[in-house]
């Protein structure tokens, strides 16, 4: 009888437990999955990349940033004498045949010292294109003897000064010279050191060469305009999703001069009803080594209401790292940056109360950045490999899509603005992409749709785990836009801060190992116009109307997608 009792005691405790997780089951069954691009880690990673593109902006420097030494002026001379022969001592760098055309122009013939002074600052201009710092001069003689003698002196470095500077320390703008006492002067490495000083935003720096104290050696004068580094901004723009929110209001903040020590700090958040991301980046040159040092920390939250407030859907995705990069080559109009680094992502999916997805990546990567100019433009390209290293845990089974933490992938990026002979009008053409072999979470998938990639189209309307992607514009003035109008007190024209850009978008994604319901590939075809306003360096905005003329979007039912964005910084 007692066994019968325990029989049933056990049957009970089994059907009481069957009826607690079958219920569970069919809810996590039934759970609306939201779309990949409305998830926190893809939302995170967007955020992030659209801060850290335009913290890597540079621009090439079209013009020398070296002032050479200026002679004194003296009286005109004009006592002719007879020249037989012309010689320069000194010269251990021009060639002799291009030292003998330039001094048989001068020789059997009659000159004034003002005709061998100019044949000095030739002479001299002939160093600069081998870009040495000379000084070429005549050396009191008699000049009867109708044989003349040039000494040339290659400069030497003599002193390093620093003058004008506000904001900025001296020592710390001096930091980056690397150029050593008493060697020889070079303009190529002159612009170099001084490139490397005008890096922050907030400090111009020009070097002007004068006579130092010893024959032979020449002075730099650091020249510093600066202004103060600490900035921040406020901005307005339609780029969110359909579940979190169109609109989009976010501030920053940005101090050029954090420490001291010309590190560069900010801090970035957006907020919205269903969602929040919070940015801090934090970059410290280490002029010694000629590196750069910068980590960030990234963080959102997704709790979407519609259509989810049964489930209490909350996702949470975070992202921390640190790069290094370092210049592997520059010059006035071409730089070469290479880079390296190590990321932390964890991502966390709940719904039920219950975790249903989670994601720990762990992933270096390295790369290199190009920017290149020319009379016509500017070439940009980047290229990087990102590899996943296999990480393990008790929630492995948990991880999104079946992905896994380990894979490899190879992004790329070229871009090219063109300007136009005609109409003061411009093209911009960007091709963009990735590739891998293995199957990715959402954070690292290839998405397509939105102002970025295709205009017409939802924000991130679909991920792949390779892709392409084109961008063709064409920029043409608001010649409908009266010369006279003008706004904000602005010195300029309302027409020429204005630009009117026809675009053309082309985007293609591929998944490798589709789940249900998923689609295996994507192809989307965008066309139309924006108006792109410019006020002064402070203000800007954009307004845009984009046309879907490829595959239906997956995220949003529409014919067409307008998007705007203001910003103001301070």
């Amino acid at each position: 009888m007692k066994k019968h009792i325990l029989k049933i005691q056990i049957a009970l405790v089994i059907i009481l437990i069957a009826l607690l997780i079958l219920p569970s089951r069919r809810a996590f069954a039934d759970t609306p999955q939201i779309p990949p691009g409305a998830s926190a880690e893809v939302i995170e990673k967007k955020a992030r990349e659209d801060i850290e593109e335009r913290l890597k902006e540079t621009k090439p420097i079209f013009k020398s940033l070296v002032e050479p030494e200026e002679p004194a002026e003296e009286a005109p001379s004009q006592t002719e004498f007879y020249v037989r022969t012309i010689r320069l001592e000194g010269n251990k760098i021009l060639p002799e045949k291009d030292v003998h055309s330039l001094l048989s122009v001068f020789e059997k013939r009659k000159q004034t010292l003002d005709d061998l002074k100019r044949l000095c600052r030739q002479l001299e201009a002939e160093y600069q294109k081998r870009g040495y710092v000379a000084i070429v001069y005549l050396p009191p003689q008699r000049l009867e003897k109708q044989d003349v003698k040039l000494e040339a002196v290659v400069s030497k470095l003599g002193e390093v000064h620093s003058e004008g500077a506000h904001y900025f320390r001296d020592d710390q703008t001096k930091s980056y010279w690397r150029i050593p006492k008493g060697s020889v002067l070079r303009y190529d490495q002159i612009r170099t050191d001084t490139m490397r000083m005008n890096q922050n935003p907030d400090r111009a720096v020009r070097a002007s060469l004068r006579p130092g104290k010893k024959k032979g050696d020449t002075d730099v004068y650091l020249q510093v305009k600066d202004r103060s580094p600490l900035h921040s901004g406020l901005s307005l723009d339609s780029q969110g999703t359909k579940l979190t929110g169109k609109n989009r209001p976010s501030f920053n903040v940005r101090n050029n001069n954090f420490t001291g020590h010309d590190d560069i700090f900010l801090g970035s958040a957006a907020f919205t009803q269903d969602l929040g991301t919070v940015y801090l980046y934090h970059m410290l040159p280490l002029p010694k080594w000629d590196l750069r040092a910068a980590t960030h920390f990234s963080h959102a939250q997704v709790n979407p209401k519609k259509g989810f407030e049964r489930i209490g859907y909350d996702g949470v995705s975070q992202d921390y790292g640190t790069e290094i990069r370092r210049w592997l080559f520059q010059r006035d109009n071409a730089t070469l940056d290479g880079y390296a680094g190590f990321k932390f992502n964890e991502k966390r999916t709940r719904a039920f109360s219950a975790v249903i997805a989670r994601d720990r990546l762990r992933t270096p990567y390295f790369g290199v950045a190009l920017q290149s100019a020319d009379s016509h433009g500017i070439w940009d390209l980047d290229e990087n490999w990102t590899f996943g290293l296999p990480f393990h845990d008790d929630q492995i089974a948990l991880t999104s899509r079946q992905a896994g933490s380990s894979f490899s992938k190879f992004e790329f990026q070229v871009k090219r603005i063109e300007k136009l002979p005609w109409w003061k009008t411009g093209v911009m053409f960007k091709i963009q992409g990735q590739w891998t072999r293995d199957n990715l979470t959402p954070q690292e998938e290839f998405f397509i749709g939105g102002v970025d990639t295709v205009r017409g189209y939802p924000e991130s309307d679909y991920g792949g785990d390779y892709g392409l992607c084109t961008n063709i514009e064409y920029w043409v003035p608001a010649y409908f836009i009266p010369k006279s109008w003008k706004v904000m007190n602005s010195k300029d024209s309302l027409r020429s801060q204005t630009s009117l850009v026809l675009f053309l978008d082309q985007g293609y994604a591929h998944l490798i190992s589709p789940l249900s319901g998923e689609h295996v590939s994507r192809s989307l075809l965008g066309a139309g116009f924006e108006i792109q306003f410019r006020i002064n360096e402070n203000f800007d905005a954009r307004y845009g109307w984009g046309f879907p003329l490829g595959d239906v979007s997956l995220t949003e039912a529409g014919r067409s997608q307008q998007y705007f964005k203001v910003q103001s910084n301070y």
